[in-house]
């Protein structure tokens, strides 16, 4: 993590990069389910810090305000598809092609540009946090309501939104192998079910 607060040319410095959390195995959201119960303490009750330049201790709330968006590990945290072959490859805009070729037409540019034909700006409307949660969310209730696996696709990708570890949920009742690990999703949906998302997803004030 970087300070949002520094020019890029500090916030890039090694000294000015706050180290979370690494693994070999675990993916992003698994590392940060532990990370995310501590970053919502300190958001909200904060942390006292000596302010060098005013000399005297502040009050700090840290709160994550955005991700550069320059990674697949990016993707995978905002529940999105990767850019390079998505229908709907920003994560900012609601920039939508309902076809693979149809990102190649003039329209197209424009909406990724934000300018019409003559170069104007024009109002593009942004992604929501909220609405990528719902569509979530809304493609696992059609799982449980047992829609056909070509409908949730094609609704997967209308939407353009892919919550990984959900879907690693998906796929383990699916295989419907493991009854312990089973046993604790079911338990989890019935008290618990935002265990089962994008522990993001409970990030304050993100």
């Amino acid at each position: 993590m970087s300070l949002a607060g520094l020019p890029p040319h500090f916030s890039n410095l090694e000294f000015n990069t706050l180290f979370v959390g690494t693994s070999n195995i675990a993916s992003a959201l698994e590392l940060f389910t532990p990370v995310n119960e501590e970053l919502n303490k300190l958001s909200t009750t904060g942390f006292s810090a000596f302010d060098f330049s005013i000399q005297e201790d502040v009050l700090v709330l840290p709160v994550a305000l955005l991700f550069m968006a320059d990674s697949p590990m990016h993707a995978e945290i905002t529940s999105t598809m990767s850019p390079n072959i998505s229908l709907q490859p920003c994560r900012i805009f609601n920039l939508k092609a309902d076809k693979k070729k149809e990102k190649k037409t003039a329209v197209y540019v424009e909406k990724f540009l934000g300018r019409n034909l003559n170069g104007f700006l024009f109002q593009t409307e942004l992604r929501s946090w909220t609405a990528t949660k719902d569509n979530v969310y809304y493609t696992w209730e059609m799982i449980q309501r047992g829609a056909p696996k070509t409908q949730i696709q094609k609704s997967i990708t209308e939407l353009g939104v892919k919550d990984v570890l959900n879907q690693a949920v998906i796929k383990i009742l699916k295989e419907n192998q493991d009854t312990k690990l089973i046993f604790k999703i079911n338990k989890f949906q019935e008290e618990k079910i935002q265990e089962l998302f994008n522990p993001f997803f409970e990030l304050k004030g993100f």
